[in-house]
């Protein structure tokens, strides 16, 4: 079990990654988050292209092997091509 102060660090970190733009997608599965991604969306001048990077995917040991990851990562794209730019 985390502690408090635990918690209240993540929450900290939590609310300097959303200033930065970050965002969190998550996949529900009953009513219980089972997959989850960190995203940072920005447009590249150089390149001319929209850019998503996503990091920390974290998957609910059991119900790995669900395809529940490639779902998300599809969810993300979809919205990366639409209205997060």
């Amino acid at each position: 079990m985390h502690s408090l102060l635990e918690a209240l660090i993540y929450y900290e970190q939590l609310a300097r990654m959303k200033d930065d733009g970050y965002q969190l997608f998550g996949l529900y599965e009953e009513n219980r988050l089972v997959c989850c991604y960190r995203a940072f969306f920005r447009v590249n001048f150089c390149s001319g292209g929209k850019q998503v990077y996503l990091s920390e995917c974290v998957t609910d040991a059991t119900v790995r092997s669900k395809g529940y990851g490639g779902k998300l990562i599809q969810l993300v794209k979809h919205g990366a091509s639409y209205s997060y730019f």
